[in-house]
Formats: C-alpha cells, sequence, structure tokens
C-alpha cells in the first residue's frame, strides 16, 4: 500500500509539475526540459524506494506520456494563438 501512495504522489506530481512550468515559463521548451528533470528525478525517485526496475521503467514510460500529451497541447495551442503582433510571447 506505501509503495501504490508514493506512485500516485509521484504521477500526480508530474501532473501538478507539468501546470507549475506552464504558468512559470510559458513556454514548451522551458516546460519540456522542467518537466524531463522532474520526471527522470521521480523516476530514479521511485526505483531507489521499490528496490525494482521494472515499476521504475513503468513510471518513466507513465509520466512521459503525460508530459508529451502536455506539450502536444501547449503546441497546437500556442500555434492556434500565433499571430504576428505576438510571435514572442504566450498567455496562460
Amino acid at each position: 500500500m506505501q509503495d501504490q501512495a508514493l506512485g500516485a504522489f509521484i504521477i500526480f506530481g508530474g501532473f501538478g509539475i507539468m501546470l507549475l512550468t506552464i504558468t512559470l515559463f510559458s513556454t514548451v521548451i522551458g516546460m519540456i526540459i522542467v518537466s524531463v528533470v522532474f520526471t527522470l528525478s521521480g523516476a530514479i525517485f521511485l526505483a531507489v524506494a521499490k528496490g525494482g526496475i521494472h515499476e521504475a521503467t513503468a513510471g518513466i514510460f507513465f509520466l512521459g506520456a503525460i508530459v508529451s500529451g502536455g506539450v502536444a497541447a501547449i503546441s497546437r495551442d500556442q500555434r492556434k494563438r500565433a499571430s504576428p503582433k505576438n510571435v514572442g510571447e504566450t498567455t496562460v
């Protein structure tokens, strides 16, 4: 049960970190960098706590799917909003 709670914490932490980076950086590149760092650190933490490589690998793929989905949605949204007057800035 403790392992499940830890996994849920890391997964929902990934969601929260993604939203936080969108708000702070407002750029896809900044979000990708921070999300990748937190995804890898979360997966490493899970592997150390659980002591199993399979669980850590599953966590990496799951969080990677969340992050890449978020990046795709944001980049699509930014392409929609981009116009000649506000190319360099995005609103969240």
